[in-house]
């Protein structure tokens, strides 16, 4: 059995018939014409209090694989890229110009 949830993704066996639609996660998972920064804001973290804030928004990382299981992996409280079930999340369109000085102050922050 798969369990992927708040843990590190990092082997994927079987595949999951479901859909993973929810919130067009995976649609703007798939828009890869442009390199875009994907942020989503989080709107439940029961069980990963430690890990997700409510209303704080969240950098994806692109993985289709963990899409196709329901999981996006996003960048967490503790600096680490994991996998959390989408509907934790809603997607966000940002500005190019907001999304590039996100970048330049997450790397002057380091």
């Amino acid at each position: 059995m798969l369990k992927f949830t708040g843990t590190k993704l990092t082997r994927l066996e079987g595949r999951n018939s479901k859909s993973s639609s929810r919130f067009s996660i995976s649609n703007i998972m798939k828009n890869d014409r442009q390199p875009v920064n994907r942020f989503v804001v989080c709107i439940n973290k029961k069980g990963y209090e430690a890990s997700l804030q409510i209303g704080k928004l969240y950098r994806v990382i692109p993985d289709e694989d963990a899409v196709e299981y329901g999981l996006l992996r996003v960048i967490d409280e503790e600096g680490e890229d994991y996998g959390y079930p989408t509907e934790r999340f809603f997607p966000v369109e940002i500005p190019q110009a907001l999304a590039r000085v996100l970048q330049t102050a997450k790397r002057s922050a380091r």
